[in-house]
């Protein structure tokens, strides 16, 4: 790839998703946006960037969706989850405890699996949230990756993924 392609596809993603491509990063590039080459016809990624320059919005939708990272599973990264739940929740119950409602949000939500963790967290608590408000909001960039998350369905290789076997069996 051309280096004025990279930093017009760098400059485009930036604004459009704030994601920060580093020059470092062209090996990315070619592994998430070959597919939109093979499937919008294109005959080379220069071509595909010579596309978006004239400012075709269908395909810059394509293209940053394709380069959004969607890593993602229940419980992914247990450090984060175990500290919510020993230090966070607590805190927040405290703090809301007049109230009895808080809502939490996940930003960069993905398909979800983060965000029907801390649902399992909190459903975990059972009689301690008894009368309790609690909601959980997931926003992502990639509107592919909220359908996905607004239906809740996952294969058995996305739920047995992390999820220990009782929690498995609880939830699905």
């Amino acid at each position: 790839m051309q280096p004025d392609d990279f930093d017009f596809l760098a400059r485009l993603l930036k604004e459009r998703s704030g994601l920060v491509l580093t020059k470092d990063k062209g090996y990315l590039v070619e592994n998430r946006l070959t597919p939109v080459v093979r499937q919008r016809r294109y005959k080379s990624m220069m071509e595909l960037v010579g596309a978006l320059k004239t400012g075709e919005q269908a395909l810059a939708e394509a293209v940053v969706e394709a380069m959004m990272a969607k890593d993602t599973g229940f419980f992914r990264d247990w450090k984060p989850f175990e500290h919510f739940r020993n230090r966070v929740l607590p805190n927040l119950l405290t703090a809301r405890k007049t109230k009895h409602s808080f809502r939490i949000l996940c930003a960069g939500v993905s398909t979800g699996q983060e965000a029907y963790s801390l649902a399992m967290i909190l459903d975990g608590l059972g009689h301690a949230l008894a009368g309790w408000q609690a909601e959980i909001v997931g926003i992502d960039l990639s509107p592919v990756a909220l359908t996905v998350a607004t239906a809740g369905l996952y294969s058995q290789f996305e739920v047995q993924r992390g999820l220990p076997v009782r929690t498995l069996l609880k939830h699905f």
